[in-house]
């Protein structure tokens, strides 16, 4: 099956996927988190346990998998997730601005009508975007915790 999912990195990365001198050790420990993934449940699975981990940029990895690869069906669900990791990732490099525009736009994705994947708590996901959304558009910069049960193919909403 051919693949969509971003390539093997070039240089090392920090835990929030920003590129590190060559040579430097990666902070993000196994690689590309996303390809192995052979199925949508396994992938799901591994997103889980980066977003439990709060390992923001690994569970983005994933997620696009999971959106161009895994799971097309539901890939508005998965594209609307990759935005709320997306804004999670710029909340830990302190990017206020971008979080902003990342976070509203999953929040408003997330909101639509139709979206669904079995096993996915889309609700407690938008509540999450909108929360944080409005906390950086208050001026804070929140430390995201994304629900990971939101995501588990054991937990969530049916």
């Amino acid at each position: 099956m051919p693949t969509s999912s971003p390539g093997p990195r070039p240089r090392p990365r920090d835990h929030a996927g920003r590129p590190l001198p060559p040579g430097s050790a990666d902070e993000l420990g196994d690689g590309d988190p996303a390809a192995s993934c052979t199925g949508a449940a396994q992938a799901r699975e591994r997103l889980a346990a980066c977003l439990a981990e709060r390992r923001h940029f690994a569970a983005h990895r994933v997620v696009l998998r999971l959106w161009r690869d895994l799971d097309v069906d539901a890939a508005p669900l998965w594209q609307a997730v990759a935005l709320l990791t997306a804004g999670a990732v710029h909340l830990e490099r302190g990017n206020r601005p971008g979080a902003q525009t990342l976070l509203a736009r999953a929040a408003e994705r997330l909101g639509e009508p139709g979206l669904s994947a079995t096993g996915v708590d889309v609700a407690a996901l938008a509540r999450v975007a909108q929360e944080l959304a409005a906390q950086v558009g208050a001026g804070a910069l929140p430390s995201p915790r994304l629900p990971a049960e939101a995501i588990s193919p054991r937990g969530g909403a049916p």
